[in-house]
C-alpha cells in the first residue's frame, strides 16, 4: 500500500489538493507491522488512516475535519482497501479523546495537532490505554 500512495499520493487535506503524511519509512513500518484485528487509534488521518484500513486493523481516527473523512474513504475505494473497520471522531483530539469510550488499544499514533501541548495532552489520554506490549509512536512534535 504504501508503494500505491508514493507513486500517487492523494490529495487529503487542505482543500483535497495537498498530500501530508508519515515519512514514507514510517508507513512502510505501519504496513509491516499493523495486523489484521489490531485495536488501533490516530490523532489526525490521512495516509496512516488508508494503510490501517488496509491492513485490517479496527481503526479509530481523530479529525477535526469531515471533509478529511470523505477524502480518505474516496481513495480507500480508489485503491480497492476495504474502509469498513475504520471510524472516525470529529473534533480536535483535546476535546474528542477525554469522552471516547476507551478500549484497550494495540497501537496508537499520535499525529494531529503537532505543537505544544497537544501531542502531550494525546499521549496523556492515550498511553493508558495501551494493552502491555502496545506501542505508542508519536510524529513530528514541536
Amino acid at each position: 500500500m504504501t508503494a500505491a500512495l508514493r507513486a500517487a499520493p492523494p490529495g487529503l487535506h487542505g482543500a483535497g489538493d495537498e498530500y501530508w503524511g508519515l515519512a514514507w519509512a514510517a508507513l512502510d513500518w505501519l504496513e509491516r507491522n499493523v495486523e489484521p484485528g489490531m485495536a488501533t487509534l490516530e490523532t489526525g488521518a490521512g495516509s496512516s488512516t488508508i494503510v490501517f484500513a488496509a491492513r485490517g486493523a479496527e481503526h479509530v481516527a481523530v479529525t477535526p475535519e469531515a471533509a478529511e473523512e470523505e477524502r480518505i474513504r474516496a481513495a480507500c475505494h480508489e485503491l480497492g482497501v476495504d474502509d469498513s473497520r475504520v471510524r472516525f471522531l470529529l473534533g480536535s483530539s483535546h476535546e474528542v479523546l477525554p469522552g471516547r469510550a476507551t478500549e484497550p488499544l494495540d497501537l496508537a499514533l499520535v499525529d494531529g495537532a503537532h505543537g505544544f501541548p497537544y501531542p502531550i495532552l494525546d499521549w496523556w489520554y492515550l498511553a493508558p490505554q495501551l494493552r502491555v506490549g502496545g506501542r505508542l509512536l508519536v510524529d513530528d512534535a514541536y
